[in-house]
């Protein structure tokens, strides 16, 4: 049960990183950025995808 929450969680957060990726890449402003960015060192998978496709 312990892992089943967890995995839940980390989906949660997952999802939650990845709208507000695609908040700021809709309105590309950088106040947008900045106001959705995450804390340094975290790679969210929308990162990874611009990474990959540039």
């Amino acid at each position: 049960q312990d892992i089943e929450g967890m995995g839940r969680l980390m989906a949660r957060l997952l999802l939650r990183g990845l709208d507000r990726g695609t908040a700021a890449d809709a309105t590309d402003s950088d106040a947008a950025r900045t106001a959705t960015a995450a804390p340094p060192g975290v790679v969210l998978p929308t990162t990874l995808v611009h990474r990959s496709t540039a």
